[in-house]
């Protein structure tokens, strides 16, 4: 319920925001044909609280870019490099994890000033400790959000991920998790 009200909330100002920004210059071409290049960032403060022992805390800057080909009107294919750096008690032999994922999603066009999306992605990541063999991840991703145009190549993407990690080395463990508050830009041409 928590994370619906949250959504609710990070939602409720866009329509009043993008249509302060939409006018006949701010309609985006995603036709066929057309290409895309953007970024993603992504601040995350986490936190532990096991029933026994302390609690961890740790930080990760996830970055980002992204590129695709629209292969038909709304139908955009991706890919996209990740570079996650970690902080905190919670990661303290994991600094680094580098990705790579490939993608499609659907952008609704159906309104000028606000473009909801939603689309799937598959990857593998591998994260590289201070001490020790780096570890491998299979991830599958929902990325839902909104594009708000800024200018006719322009737009401010604001979105969700839900992601599955799945663990490639033999020890295993798999992680669901729901990042909300996804900022990024994003030029078509």
């Amino acid at each position: 319920m928590r994370i619906i009200l949250c959504l609710l909330l990070c939602f409720l100002p866009l329509p009043s925001f993008a249509d302060d920004l939409a006018n006949e210059n701010t309609k985006l071409n995603l036709s066929k044909g057309t290409k895309q290049l953007g970024g993603i960032a992504l601040l995350q403060l986490n936190k532990e609280n096991p029933d026994i022992g302390p609690s961890d805390v740790g930080t990760t800057i996830n970055l980002s870019p992204t590129g695709g080909y629209f292969i038909a009107d709304g139908l955009e294919l991706s890919a996209r490099v990740g570079l996650g750096l970690h902080f905190g008690d919670m990661y303290h032999d994991l600094p680094i994890q580098l990705g790579i994922a490939f993608g499609i999603r659907y952008i609704c066009q159906k309104f000028s000033s606000i473009l909801p999306y939603a689309g799937a992605a598959a990857g593998i990541s591998i994260s590289i400790p201070d001490t020790g063999t780096t570890r491998g991840n299979a991830s599958f991703e929902l990325p839902l959000g909104a594009l708000v145009p800024i200018n006719q190549y322009l737009a401010l993407d604001l979105g969700i991920r839900i992601a599955y990690l799945k663990s490639l080395n033999d020890q295993g463990g798999a992680s669901l998790t729901a990042s909300i508050g996804y900022l990024g830009i994003q030029s078509f041409f």
